[in-house]
């Protein structure tokens, strides 16, 4: 897997969904962590014998090789530490802040709540609205 920057925003998707989840948007890289660190905090262990079944072949099954990266939501603002080996690498894309201007013609006031919800569940929390 290439370099993770702290401080980056990612967005990827675990090789067991099931049991890690499937997507996960906009999670910022709060640190890189050993095995031994992040075992004294979280379930790295009970989470890394859920995953073997999951696991590549020639991916080690030794939960204690690997480096577990700690990330925030920055939706939810909710934790996830999660081992390299538990991410698809092909999947890894870092979020860059962008903005897209989207002028809807004929939507009223009313409309704005229903199109936030709309675009929320599309995964796009966050929607500033200027009303022209």
């Amino acid at each position: 897997m290439g370099t993770l920057k702290n401080g980056s925003k990612y967005t990827f998707a675990t090789i067991a969904p099931a049991v890690l989840g499937h997507n996960f948007r906009n999670m910022v890289l709060e640190g890189e962590f050993s095995y031994r660190l992040a075992a004294k905090t979280y379930p790295v262990d009970t989470t890394a014998a859920m995953v073997a079944a999951y696991l590549p072949e020639g991916i080690s099954r030794d939960q204690t090789t690997y480096t577990y990266y700690l990330f925030r939501s920055e939706d939810s603002g909710s934790d996830l530490m999660i081992a390299s080996e538990w991410i698809r690498t092909d999947s890894i894309q870092e979020s860059l802040d962008t903005y897209q201007d989207i002028r809807i013609h004929g939507a009223s006031q009313k409309d704005i709540a229903i199109i936030k919800n709309i675009l929320g569940l599309a995964g796009f929390s966050t929607v500033s609205v200027l009303s022209t």
